[in-house]
C-alpha cells in the first residue's frame, strides 16, 4: 500500500478548461485529463498551476519523467511552490533518484515545513535504509500534526523492517485507538501481523479495511491469499471476484485461479490465468499454473508450451523444467522429460532429489546406464541412504550385473533396508557371498524383528551372532550400539559405535549416536566434539547442529545455541524440536518477538507444545 501522501490536490481556477480537467483528475479519469490540461496550458503558459496539476496526472499515470518535466516548469514560473519540490521529489524517488529526490525534500521543508513535507523525506530516507534519519522526519512529522496518520504509519513500518515487530504492532494500535476508521493502519497492522505468522490477527484486520471500505482491492486480495492459504477456496474465489469488480488486474486473476485449481475447476483455472497473462505478459506463475491445469486435463502439448513459456521469462525456474519432464513423460516423449531434467540439473549438479528422478526417467526409458550414471552420482552424495544402493542393485540386475547387484544389495541391507534382504535370498548371491554371509543376514533380519517386538535383550545377541560371523560391518557394531542404548547400556553403546567407526571412521550416524551418549553419560566435550566432526564430514546433517545446539543452550551460549539450531532449521524448515529450542533461546536472550516467530512457526506443524509455550510468552 502507498505510503508516501499525496501532495495537493488539481487547484480549481476560474478558467472553464481547468476545472473540467481539475474535474476529470479527481474521478481518476487521468488519460481524458490530459487533453484539457494541455488546451488550458496552450492558452495560459505562464499559469503554474497548468504544469504543476499536469504532472499530478502524469504521476497518476505512472509517466514520472514526464511528471518531472512538468513540475520543473511549474517551479521556474513559481519558485516558492512548495508542492511542486515536495511532488517533484516524490516522482524522482520512483525512478529511484534519491539524492535528487533528496534535495528537493530539503527546499520543500524550506520553503513550508509541514507534516506533509517532513514525512515524504522521511519515506525517501528510508528507502535508502537510513533509517534513524527517517525515524526523526517522521517524529517532527507527528509533531507538527499529531493526528497525521501516515507519519505513524511509516514510523511502524520502519520499526518492523528492523524486526522489531511487536513495537510495529503496538504504534498501529495505538494509531487505530485515535482513529478507528483509518484503514491503512489496519492495513498495514495485517501486514505485520503476517510477517510475524498471525495469519488469523491478519484476516481480522483485512476483514476491518473491507466493511470500512467495501472497494479496497488491496484488502480484498490480501484476505483473499489467507483464505486461499487456509482453505476456504470459496471465500477466497469471492474475495477476488468482488475487487474485480473495481479493478482489473492480472494479479487478481491469477489469485482467484489457485482456489479454483484447489476445488477443483481446472477450466476456470485456464480461463483466469488466460486473463492473468493477457494483463501480464510475463507473469510466468500464471503460465505455471495454467500449464499444471492442462496437464491434468491431460493437454500435455499446450502444458509443455506453458512451461516453455515460463522458463523463457524465468530460466532460473528449477519446478517449470520438473513439471516438463512430466508432462513429456505421459505423452511418452522420454527425450523431452530427460532433456528438462538435465537442465534443471545443471543448475543444481547436486540435487540427489532431481538426479533420483531422472535415474528413473532413463530406466523407464531403457537408458540403464544413464539411470547407473546418475544414482552412483547419488551415492557419492548420500553414502549412508540404503534406498541408493537397492536401486542401483535394482539396475544392475537389469543390466545382468548380478554380482555387483548382490554387492550393492548387501550395501543396502548393512544400511538397514529389509527388501534387500528378500533379494540376496532370491537372487544367486552365492556367487558372490560365500554361505557366512547369509547367515550374517539371516541373524540380522532377526535381531531386527526382537528389537521391533521391544525386545532388546534378544536383538543385541543376535546382533552379536552376526557380528561374529560378519566381523567387519561397521553398521552391525552401529545397530547392536543402538539396541545396547535401549537398554540404558550406554557405555557399551559407545564401544560398539567406536567399533564401527573405526572400521568407517566417515559414519556419522554413529558419530551422532556416540555424541548423544556422550553426553549421557556427562561427557559434553567429547559429544560437542563428535557433533563438530559429524558436521565436517556431512554439513547437511541437520541432527548433529540441533544436537551440539542443546549443549550450548546447558552451557548458557545461547548465541552459538541459536546458530546450530537456526542451521538446523536452514536444512529442515519443518524441524519442530529445533524451532522450539530457538524459541526458548531467544525468550532467554530477552528477544521475545523472534521467538514468538519460532513458536508459532512450530504450531502452525501441529505441536502442542509450541501452542503453550507461545500462549505463555507471547500475550
Amino acid at each position: 500500500m502507498l505510503v508516501l501522501s499525496s501532495v495537493s490536490w488539481a487547484q480549481k481556477g476560474s478558467n472553464e478548461l481547468l476545472s473540467k480537467a481539475v474535474s476529470l483528475y479527481r474521478n481518476k479519469n487521468y488519460q481524458e485529463a490530459l487533453p484539457h490540461f494541455n488546451d488550458f496550458i496552450a492558452t495560459d503558459p505562464k499559469n503554474e498551476e497548468g504544469y504543476y496539476n499536469r504532472g499530478l496526472t502524469y504521476a497518476a499515470l505512472l509517466n514520472f519523467n514526464a511528471a518531472i518535466s512538468d513540475y520543473t516548469k511549474a517551479i521556474t514560473l513559481k519558485p516558492v511552490k512548495a508542492e511542486a519540490y515536495l511532488s517533484r521529489a516524490i516522482a524522482q524517488a520512483e525512478l529511484k533518484h534519491y539524492k535528487e529526490a533528496l534535495i528537493d525534500c530539503d527546499k520543500a521543508v524550506t520553503l513550508k515545513p509541514s507534516a506533509e513535507a517532513y514525512n515524504n523525506r522521511g519515506y525517501i530516507l528510508s528507502l535508502q535504509s537510513k533509517y534513524g534519519e527517517a525515524m526523526k522526519d517522521y517524529d517532527k512529522a507527528i509533531e507538527l500534526n499529531p493526528a497525521y496518520s501516515r507519519a505513524y504509519i511509516n514510523k511502524a513500518m520502519i520499526v518492523n523492517t528492523k524486526g522489531d515487530h511487536k513495537e510495529a504492532v503496538k504504534i498501529l494500535s495505538d494509531l487505530i485507538k485515535r482513529e478507528p476508521l483509518a484503514t491503512e493502519a489496519y492495513y498495514n497492522r495485517a501486514e505485520v501481523y503476517i510477517k510475524i505468522g498471525l495469519k488469523q490477527k491478519a484476516l481480522t484486520d483485512y476483514t476491518q479495511c473491507i466493511l470500512l471500505d467495501s472497494t479496497d482491492t488491496d484488502a480484498l486480495l490480501q484476505r483473499s491469499k489467507i483464505l486461499d492459504e487456509i482453505g476456504d477456496d470459496k471465500g477466497a474465489i469471492k474475495d477476488c471476484s468482488n475487487a474485480l469488480k473495481w479493478k482489473s488486474s492480472a494479479e487478481l486473476y491469477y489469485y482467484r485461479a489457485r482456489p479454483y485449481y484447489d476445488i477443483p475447476d481446472y477450466p476456470a483455472v485456464i480461463k483466469d490465468c488466460s486473463a492473468a497473462i493477457q494483463l501480464k505478459k510475463d507473469y510466468f506463475e500464471a503460465y505455471v499454473l495454467r500449464a499444471n491445469a492442462y496437464d491434468l486435463l491431460s493437454d500435455y502439448e499446450l502444458a509443455i508450451k506453458d512451461y516453455r513459456k515460463a522458463i523463457e521469462i524465468n530460466p532460473a525456474y528449477i519446478e517449470a523444467y520438473e513439471q516438463s519432464a512430466v508432462a513429456h513423460s505421459l505423452r511418452g516423449d522420454y527425450i523431452g522429460a530427460l532433456s528438462d531434467l538435465s537442465r534443471a540439473i545443471m543448475m543444481k549438479p547436486d540435487d540427489t532429489r532431481l538426479l533420483k528422478k531422472r535415474a528413473a526417467m532413463n530406466f523407464t526409458a531403457g537408458n540403464f546406464k544413464g539411470a547407473l550414471t546418475d544414482i552412483t552420482h547419488c551415492i557419492k552424495l548420500e553414502p549412508d541412504s540404503a534406498f541408493n544402493y537397492y536401486y542401483r542393485a535394482h539396475i544392475k540386475d537389469t543390466l545382468k550385473d548380478n554380482a555387483g547387484a548382490c554387492k550393492d544389495a548387501l550395501e543396502a541391507l548393512k544400511r538397514g533396508s529389509r527388501p534387500s534382504y528378500y533379494y540376496i535370498k532370491s537372487r544367486s548371491c552365492t556367487i558372490v557371498f560365500q554361505e557366512p554371509y547369509f547367515k550374517g543376514v539371516d541373524y540380522q533380519v532377526l535381531a531386527i524383528e526382537k528389537e521391533n517386538a521391544g525386545d532388546f535383550a534378544g536383538a543385541v545377541d543376535f546382533y552379536t551372532k552376526a557380528i561374529q560371523v560378519l566381523p567387519d560391518s561397521f553398521n552391525l557394531y552401529y545397530l547392536r550400539g543402538k539396541a545396547k542404548k535401549k537398554q540404558i547400556k550406554y557405555e557399551e553403546a559407545v564401544a560398539d559405535y567406536d567399533t564401527a567407526l573405526q572400521l568407517n571412521s566417515r559414519f556419522v550416524a554413529a558419530l551422532v549416536s556416540r555424541g548423544l551418549m556422550k553426553t549421557l553419560l556427562n561427557d559434553v566435550n567429547g559429544a560437542i566434539q563428535d557433533y563438530t566432526t559429524a558436521i565436517k564430514i556431512d554439513s547437511t546433517y541437520s541432527l548433529a547442529y540441533y544436537n551440539r545446539g542443546v549443549l550450548m543452550v546447558n552451557r548458557n551460549d545461547m548465541k552459538e545455541a541459536i546458530t546450530d539450531f537456526s542451521k538446523a532449521i536452514e536444512l529442515n524448515p519443518a524441524y519442530v524440536k529445533a524451532l522450539i529450542a530457538r524459541a526458548d533461546a531467544y525468550i532467554q536472550l530477552g528477544v521475545k518477538q523472534k521467538a514468538c516467530e519460532d513458536y508459532n512457526a512450530a504450531e502452525k506443524l501441529g505441536n502442542g507444545v509450541a501452542m503453550s509455550k507461545r500462549m505463555l510468552n507471547c500475550n
